[in-house]
């Protein structure tokens, strides 16, 4: 049995420069690299300036479809963080069915693969809560129509935990993670509280691999593809994967007043992410993402005292 971010077409070099080529006349292309993938996208590096995404999976043309159309329709930037904006949209061809799309490069490396002091941390978690509190204060109103709400269930915490309880079986057979007393205490408590009714425009699935870092600050946001209507304790849990102790207060100052109900499921949304992540990290032998997300594990467990 496949695993869910197994591709359904291999995205070749080859491939992506004649689909450019053939579709962009004025990119002159000489150069090409393959930066890497995701769940969800191929993704290629053009004469050092140029990204350009490609969908692996028919299942996730509408993340695609759907991320064009948020940050075509939104304007995001504070602290000189930036977003990627659509500049090239592709169309589908005989060679390849599904529509692909380009933007101008964000200068940096992602955030699994830094080493950050402890004062960029603290920096970080500055303009991570500026961002976040501006992006979860965008006015939907004129977007509700096109933009998703969370059919997933991220903060379901019977349907997470249960998920969380399978992963952390098959980490635990294969890594040696254990499951402390004080998980289990959380995830029973998780049973008591009911999400509070606040929706917000979020980027549902931010870590460390979708934060472009250049030279120890926050350059931008990456991969919108699971934008939706939701609530902020989505986005919110990168506080716990990503930040130290110190630099969460920051953080939080700088957000702004977060009632301790969202916070408590931003820490079970960051416990259930991080788990599916080590087990991806894992099976793509991926060591910087793995080293990262067993970073991010023992935050959200410390954070659990």
């Amino acid at each position: 049995m496949g695993q869910i971010w197994d591709a359904d077409i291999e995205v070749s070099l080859p491939l992506a420069k004649h689909l450019i080529l053939s579709q962009f006349l004025k990119i002159a292309c000489r150069k090409i690299v393959h930066l890497g993938e995701g769940f969800d996208n191929h993704v290629f590096l053009i004469n050092d300036d140029i990204v350009f995404k490609f969908p692996r999976r028919k299942k996730y043309i509408d993340l695609i479809q759907n991320e064009m159309n948020v940050l075509s329709n939104i304007t995001l930037r504070t602290d000189d963080v930036t977003v990627p904006i659509p500049k090239w949209v592709g169309q589908e061809t005989k060679e390849f069915p599904w529509p692909f799309w380009g933007h101008d490069l964000i200068r940096g490396v992602e955030g699994h693969l830094v080493e950050l002091t402890r004062n960029q941390l603290v920096n970080l978690g500055k303009m991570l809560g500026r961002f976040l509190r501006h992006l979860h204060r965008v006015d939907t109103i004129s977007l509700e129509s096109n933009i998703p709400p969370d059919t997933l269930g991220r903060l379901d915490v019977r349907k997470r935990t249960e998920k969380l309880k399978g992963t952390l079986e098959e980490l635990n057979k294969k890594m040696g993670v254990q499951t402390s007393r004080k998980l289990k205490f959380f995830l029973e408590s998780m049973k008591e509280f009911t999400l509070p009714e606040n929706v917000t425009l979020v980027h549902g699935d931010l870590y460390a691999r979708h934060l472009v870092i250049n030279k120890g600050t926050l350059a931008g946001v990456i991969d919108w593809g699971d934008a939706h209507l939701g609530n902020p304790a989505i986005d919110l849990a990168i506080a716990y994967t990503f930040l130290s102790k110190e630099a969460r207060e920051v953080f939080f100052e700088n957000y702004g007043p977060v009632d301790d109900v969202t916070c408590r499921f931003a820490l079970f949304r960051a416990l259930c992410h991080t788990a599916t992540v080590m087990i991806y990290a894992m099976t793509l032998e991926n060591i910087p993402m793995l080293k990262q997300s067993q970073s991010a594990w023992k935050r959200c467990e410390d954070a659990l005292d």
